[in-house]
């Protein structure tokens, strides 16, 4: 336990504190969001109304309209970005085992475990750097509560203004979401190579925009598609079910690949 807690410092500090760029763009992609929702609520907007809009995501797809398929900007650069943070570090510390393995690690589970957890909290910290900028451009805007109206414009009906329910999803099942397929891309990157882990995210991302499936896990992150706004939307526990089994597939897939590989 303690070589692991030794583990998931350095990660912290290698893999998380150096990206502090990353956080910085983040910061200021989501301030524009947060601006633009706000704006577009034109009424005072709370923090947890402002975080509806940002995640707001788009209505399922129907072609029989006529409309032209567009995936929302908000959407589809949170989850890109989000997988920017976890696409090469992993990899680039096992290209550094032969020279520091054996003395900080151990063995391939220790490192794998580090890693593991490394995401989780990458993840949470991705979510909550979100929530920071949310609430500060809310406050900024003149409204710090968390109260949720159900008459606000949002760009679909509100069936439900629970302020704690709102917050479940739009950021609970959202950074659960995000660390299941932030695990895909660590794993996959294992086995082939950082970009191959990447794209199958981008898939899933475009994927989930276009066909409403709870197994298409991009769905978790628009509200629109969710029991907020939807009688047959996702429910939150059913979510996050089907990302608690993605995330457990590719993390014990992670550890069995790294079994086969040569520390040395």
């Amino acid at each position: 336990m303690k070589k692991l807690i030794y583990c998931i410092k350095y990660d912290f500090k290698e893999g998380i504190l150096k990206n502090w760029y990353l956080y910085l763009l983040e910061i200021f992609i989501i301030a524009i969001f947060s601006v633009n929702a706000i704006l577009y609520m034109d009424n005072n907007a709370g923090v947890l109304e402002v975080s509806l809009n940002v995640f707001v995501g788009m209505e399922e797809y129907d072609p029989e309209y006529g409309i032209p398929f567009q995936i929302p900007m908000e959407y589809l650069a949170f989850v890109l970005l989000a997988g920017i943070f976890v696409c090469h570090y992993p990899k680039k510390e096992w290209k550094l085992r032969g020279s520091q393995f054996i003395c900080r690690y151990e063995n391939t589970d220790t490192w794998w475990y580090s890693k593991v957890l490394w995401n989780i909290l990458q993840s949470i910290l991705i979510y909550l750097t979100a929530f920071l900028v949310i609430y500060i451009s809310a406050v900024i805007g003149g409204n710090s509560g968390f109260f949720v109206r159900s008459d606000a414009p949002y760009k679909g009906v509100l069936l439900n203004n629970d302020s704690t329910t709102v917050f479940l999803y739009c950021y609970v099942l959202g950074a659960a979401t995000i660390i299941a397929l932030n695990q895909i891309i660590i794993t996959l990157q294992m086995m082939f190579s950082p970009l191959l882990g990447y794209l199958p995210v981008i898939v899933i991302a475009v994927l989930s925009a276009f066909y409403f499936k709870i197994f298409l896990p991009g769905n978790n992150i628009m509200m629109l598609r969710t029991a907020l706004f939807r009688e047959d939307g996702i429910v939150f526990y059913k979510g996050l079910i089907v990302v608690f089994v993605l995330w457990l597939t590719f993390t014990v897939m992670g550890k069995v690949v790294l079994k086969r590989k040569d520390v040395l």
